[in-house]
């Protein structure tokens, strides 16, 4: 089986799973309480970087951190592209400007914490 049609069976397997979580993810949030922002700035980003994670340490392990690099950068530009899109194709409601308060929160914990372990103090 060839390297192409390998990559293209697990990046479809990922998408479907991604799926399936998504769907989990907001039951959780409405059993839970505890929101959708939450949930998803926590529990569906840490499952959802999983699969970054792993290729990241294959990467380092054999030698290729410009490949880890690469795919931390590109995977982030790629989720605000996405998101951007997302904004644009639904008029009615602007997506950006809805949730901006819940994810200036999770920022700003997200935030306070790289902070306070890094800090030169």
């Amino acid at each position: 089986m060839g390297a192409l049609v390998v990559f293209v069976l697990s990046a479809s397997l990922v998408i479907l799973a991604g799926w399936e979580l998504t769907r989990r993810a907001e039951d959780l949030a409405e059993r839970t309480g505890l929101g959708h922002a939450w949930i998803g700035a926590i529990v569906l980003a840490g499952a959802t970087s999983l699969p970054e994670l792993s290729v990241d340490l294959v990467a380092v392990r054999t030698g290729s951190a410009n490949f880890a690099i690469g795919d931390l950068f590109g995977s982030c530009m790629v989720n605000m592209f996405v998101l951007a899109v997302a904004d644009l194709l639904t008029p009615q409601v602007r997506i950006l400007t809805r949730v901006v308060i819940d994810q200036a929160l999770a920022g700003i914990l997200a935030s306070s914490c790289w902070r306070s372990r890094h800090s030169v103090w």
